[in-house]
């Protein structure tokens, strides 16, 4: 009646509790895989979020100061060239007035000024009057001094302007140089200069800024120009000679940007000012 003896019968069961008992243990395992990769996906994305939101912040922050304080400095520039003693004091070519108070400017280590003048408005502009001790740049010809050409030409047609970053021909810093023309009935008689030692200020807050743990900011100006960097070598550097460069120009305004530098991935999160000027 029975093809099989009970001892094979209880052979065949054993079989089949093994069996099942292994790929029960298949099935949590892979079950446990799965939580595992779950968790580690979501807290992934936490960290992520956490540090796009970081770098957000310092973005919106360090946006926020560096415009300030050029409006700051271009409103205390329009104030000093509007005034009618300074007005007159260019007129009557008084150079001793003029040089004391581009001095007091020039001394309040607050505006991070490299030097504070005045200059000629003829086809050779000259500095003439002059903030610095013992009106040290007095007699430089700015054309000499091709990276400032485009502030001369639109101060001379009476418009405030801020170059991109050169180094300084006096201290050979990163600077900035803000322009605004001396006015007298609707003629350009002057034009007021204020180079700002940019690297110093930036440095003054984003050393100071963290992100995770080896995140970093940097400052580009409006020709893509290093003025600020952990790496120090790359100052004044155009970021034109790296191969992602052209990802970061295309990406729009607080866009993520992914890219490879020194053999580590890297995310990057574009911020432009809003000031045209």
């Amino acid at each position: 009646l029975f093809s099989k003896s009970i001892a094979n019968e209880k052979m065949h069961t054993k079989n089949l509790v093994n069996n099942f008992s292994g790929n029960v243990i298949m099935i949590i395992s892979i079950f446990s895989l799965f939580i595992n990769l779950l968790v580690y996906n979501m807290n992934y994305r936490s960290l992520k979020d956490s540090i796009i939101s970081q770098m957000k912040s310092a973005n919106q922050s360090t946006i926020f100061i560096i415009d300030e304080f050029l409006l700051s400095r271009k409103d205390e520039m329009l104030q000093f060239a509007k005034s009618p003693e300074v007005i007159k004091a260019v007129k009557e070519k008084n150079a001793p007035w003029l040089n004391e108070r581009l001095a007091s400017i020039y001394s309040n280590g607050n505006n991070f000024y490299e030097n504070t003048f005045i200059t000629s408005v003829d086809e050779n502009p000259t500095v003439l009057y002059s903030g610095l001790p013992g009106g040290k740049s007095i007699g430089n010809e700015k054309k000499k001094e091709s990276r400032s050409n485009a502030n001369m030409e639109k101060s001379m047609k009476g418009e405030f302007y801020i170059s991109a970053a050169f180094p300084s021909p006096i201290t050979k810093e990163a600077v900035l140089l803000l322009t605004a023309p001396i006015i007298d009935q609707n003629k350009v008689i002057g034009v007021l200069g204020f180079p700002i030692m940019i690297f110093k200020f930036t440095n003054l807050f984003l050393n100071k800024v963290s992100i995770s743990k080896t995140g970093y900011s940097f400052v580009l100006d409006k020709d893509s120009v290093f003025i600020n960097h952990p790496d120090s070598k790359l100052l004044l550097t155009s970021i034109k000679v790296f191969s992602f460069s052209e990802k970061i120009a295309e990406a729009k305004n607080t866009e993520i940007v992914s890219y490879y530098y020194n053999d580590v991935n890297k995310i990057l999160l574009k911020e432009v000012s809003s000031n045209s000027d």
